[in-house]
């Protein structure tokens, strides 16, 4: 009778911690602390940054359609002040340049991949792919850049000025045949006006009044 008042009381005290285990607040591991390679200087803890270790072949290049090149001359006017360190003037991007930088990030990701990995033949293009990371782009450009990419042509050298696209072409000998069809057709309006003046002067240089009747007084 003894053991079983021993074996009951057991029984309620292992009940008992275990329920008190239940309400006990499960504390969660925490996280490694970030370093400051890794986090946007001066920006909102949590948002790291990826560091651009790769590169993009080529025979490949950012299609226009997600970069168009009005996207890129507003690149240029936003980020001008990049260049100073691109071009080995400067050790490091200034305010502004990364101010440029974050503002097309945010709305043109594509013009970031075309700068970064398609530079023109005067950058640095090792300081080119550390620009994005110096200026704090978060966005990781060796995974989300490919995405962009389509096969390079003539019209878009690797490092070189961008020639006119086709269109841009057949819109330039249209407009060329309409102002050479508009000029002829001025010319001919001319020659045609300055015809029938010449006639209308000859015709009355012909014209005379007859003598009266009787004779002159």
């Amino acid at each position: 009778m003894a053991s079983m008042r021993v074996f009951s009381l057991l029984l309620v005290v292992l009940v008992s911690v275990e329920q008190l285990a239940a309400q006990a607040p499960v504390v969660a591991p925490s996280a490694a602390p970030p370093t400051s390679d890794s986090v946007i200087p001066g920006g909102t803890p949590g948002f790291y940054i990826v560091p651009v270790n790769c590169t993009l072949h080529n025979s490949s290049m950012i299609s226009p359609t997600f970069c168009t090149y009005y996207d890129k001359q507003n690149m240029a006017s936003l980020t001008g002040n990049c260049q100073p360190y691109l071009t080995n003037l400067d050790p490091m991007p200034t305010a502004g340049c990364c101010e440029g930088m974050n503002e097309v990030a945010y709305y043109r990701t594509a013009c970031i991949c075309d700068a970064t990995f398609y530079p023109p033949v005067m950058v640095n293009l090792t300081r080119s792919l550390k620009l994005p990371s110096l200026c704090g782009i978060t966005t990781d450009l060796c995974t989300q850049c490919p995405s962009f990419l389509v096969a390079r042509t003539a019209d878009y050298p690797v490092g070189g000025v961008e020639k006119r696209s086709t269109a841009a072409k057949v819109a330039a000998i249209v407009l060329g045949v309409i102002l050479s069809v508009a000029l002829v057709a001025a010319a001919i309006a001319i020659t045609i006006t300055e015809l029938k003046k010449r006639k209308e002067e000859k015709n009355a240089e012909g014209v005379y009044e007859a003598t009266p009747p009787g004779g002159a007084f």
